[in-house]
């Protein structure tokens, strides 16, 4: 987990296309899916900056558990599945927040309310 609030800018377009998703969304969890790259959307080159972004979260910021915030399945694309590329969990967003412990209080806070609603039915 990151101690500090990244700055999204250093990283490509994928990461922050998927932080902008985060950010306009109630929910703590996004899917990179196939069809972004089929459509044009995203290209190799994001594709190669994606993984050399994962790498450098992991090498350069020392987010060791970056496979538990950030899901890839780098045999997606080339065997055509439809499955999702990537999965973000809400981990991605704090790291890029505006506020990080904040936005895991939201998230923890969410969960939680997730919790008590799943022992109500």
């Amino acid at each position: 987990m990151a101690a500090k609030k990244l700055d999204i800018t250093k990283f490509g377009t994928i990461m922050q296309d998927m932080y902008h998703l985060a950010s306009m969304s109630d929910n703590w969890t996004w899917f990179l899916e196939a069809d972004r790259f089929r459509d044009g959307a995203f290209m190799v080159k994001d594709l190669e900056r994606f993984e050399q972004d994962l790498e450098s979260l992991e090498k350069e910021y020392g987010i060791s558990d970056i496979g538990n915030i950030i899901e890839y399945d780098d045999q997606s694309l080339q065997k055509g599945r439809d499955d999702a590329v990537a999965t973000f969990y809400g981990e991605f967003y704090c790291m890029f927040a505006p506020d990080p412990e904040q936005a895991r209080a939201d998230m923890n806070e969410f969960f939680k309310d997730e919790e008590e609603m799943d022992l109500v039915f």
